[in-house]
């Protein structure tokens, strides 16, 4: 196998911000590769059931029942200790949100944090860059009492009152960063609604996954945007291109975007996105924002949200006006969910990468949100194992996809896991920059699945305005970025997807890899 000489020694460039807490492990399966899911049962008042029995529940994949062992919610005293439990994430997607809708939403999210913090729960803010990065506003490890008194100063300043004085450096800075999000300036800026492919919007639900993934038990997940960029095939599990045709100028709507071979690429980024947010037991509520009754719903937009809500268990939303009430009971409902686990052979029937799954109670009028199916993972399937500790790295790539190879460096000890170092390298034919472009914008993105289990994910890139000389070499000699990643000893399979954010274009590879 060629390997290419980096040419560019660039840092990683890892998409959240430094002071967002980044997580790279994930808490819902156990070695053995069980399944393992989230439920919250409600009452007909929307009141979680917290007294259901082992034998109470019934779960079924395609349609056949499966044997599963039931884990109690946590009794309310414990659950409230614990930090992060029962986590509401609001993002704000300012890339697909036009500005208008920005204003009302940011304001009434303000509200909503004064809600949270005066029940003592846990919230985080952010917002979704035009960058492709979530920028934290206000995360949960900081307390309910610096926030209440960050965003009473914060509405004074908005009020054009003066504002408590000797307020604590933590209270001053979480103020600006609030005052900076509500007028939209700063690390907050308003900007146009973008057309951008959909793949950004899959990463930040990712992102968002990978951000909770430490915190046990079921999380929230309120996505704001005004439209989300893709069709969904529920019953398959599959993205699709949008068809819908835009209906007047602004709508933010993608007819005919992408080509087969895109949709087959970003179908790696949906699962991979989807699985994440499984795995982070992350429950996903889409919100299509929506000031007055005049804004017309677009079919296929109300479908993607209910899949999406669907997948991760939870509840799409599109009213007028605002909607953040309807989220007051989130965290006590997410604090009164049941583990359900199944057996990894739950998934040998399956005949496609989606498993329907029906989860129902024995108690009248009660409603069940948890997710409705998961994608089968091939390393659950019984197969023979592998034999060698690395396979070829080669790709059979269409006319779309960015072909690349990856090299393992040997392993080297850290700790009780193994630091694997490895080389992503691009070719000339990579077309990265492309032809009459000096822009240099990738990203890579690296997961290792065991037994269908995220173990670890890696996200970096390389951005540059490249000169003249360097963007000559590149294009007659290619380039390479490094990177490592950490692993207990065991068999995985890693995948590698490239972005090329300039273009749109994607390249996605596979390899088997045996940690020793």
């Amino acid at each position: 196998m060629k390997r290419h000489r980096p040419l560019l020694q660039l840092l990683p460039v890892i998409a959240f911000s430094t002071s967002l807490m980044f997580s790279q492990s994930s808490t819902s399966s156990s070695p053995q590769g069980e399944l393992r899911f989230a439920a919250v049962v409600l009452d007909s008042s929307g009141n979680p059931i917290r007294d259901l029995r082992s034998d109470d529940f019934t779960l079924q994949v395609l349609g056949k029942p499966q044997a599963l062992q039931v884990q109690a919610p946590t009794p309310p005293a414990e659950s409230t200790s614990t930090e992060g439990r029962g986590l509401v994430v609001v993002v704000i997607d300012t890339m697909h949100t036009r500005w208008g809708e920005q204003k009302d939403v940011r304001l009434s999210a303000g509200k909503y944090l004064a809600d949270c913090a005066k029940r003592n729960v846990p919230v985080s803010l952010m917002v979704f860059s035009r960058e492709g990065k979530l920028v934290p506003v206000h995360e949960y490890t900081t307390t309910s009492a610096t926030l209440a008194a960050a965003l009473e100063r914060a509405d004074a300043e908005m009020r054009h009152q003066p504002p408590a004085e000797n307020a604590t450096p933590e209270v001053a800075a979480e103020a600006s960063r609030l005052l900076d999000f509500y007028k939209g300036q700063g690390a907050f800026p308003s900007q146009s609604a973008l057309e951008e492919y959909p793949g950004a919007i899959l990463r930040g639900f990712k992102m968002a996954a990978q951000y909770v993934a430490r915190i046990p038990g079921r999380k929230s997940l309120i996505w704001v945007s005004s439209t989300f960029p893709f069709a969904v095939e529920e019953k398959q599990g599959k993205i699709l291109s949008p068809t819908t045709r835009s209906l007047a100028a602004g709508d933010l709507i993608y007819p005919n975007l992408l080509t087969q071979d895109q949709v087959r690429q970003l179908q790696v980024v949906w699962e991979d996105s989807i699985g994440g947010t499984q795995s982070s037991e992350l429950a996903l509520y889409p919100v299509q924002t929506r000031r007055t009754a005049a804004v017309q719903l677009v079919p296929e937009v109300i479908n993607s949200m209910t899949s999406l809500a669907h997948m991760t268990g939870g509840v799409e939303v599109h009213t007028v006006g605002d909607f953040f009430g309807q989220f007051a009971n989130l965290p006590e409902q997410s604090r009164a969910a049941y583990e359900l686990t199944i057996a990894a052979d739950a998934n040998w029937d399956c005949k496609s990468d989606w498993c329907p799954m029906r989860i129902t109670v024995n108690r009248p009028g009660a409603h069940v949100l948890a997710p409705q199916g998961f994608f089968r993972q091939a390393s659950l399937v019984p197969q023979a194992k592998a034999a060698v500790a690395q396979a070829s790295t080669s790709q059979t790539p269409g006319p779309e996809t960015i072909p690349f190879t990856v090299n393992w460096k040997p392993a080297e000890d850290a700790g009780q896991k193994k630091k694997i170092a490895f080389v992503v390298s691009f070719g000339p034919s990579a077309g990265i920059p492309g032809q009459g472009s000096a822009e240099l914008d990738v990203e890579v993105m690296v997961h290792a699945f065991s037994n269908g289990t995220d173990k670890q994910g890696v996200s970096f890139g390389a951005k540059a305005q490249l000169p003249p000389a360097r963007l000559d070499e590149i294009h007659n000699k290619g380039f390479a970025l490094n990177n490592s990643i950490e692993l207990e000893p065991g068999d995985y399979e890693v995948r590698f997807v490239v972005h090329d954010k300039v273009s749109g274009r994607l390249g996605v590879l596979k390899l088997p890899l045996k940690v020793g």
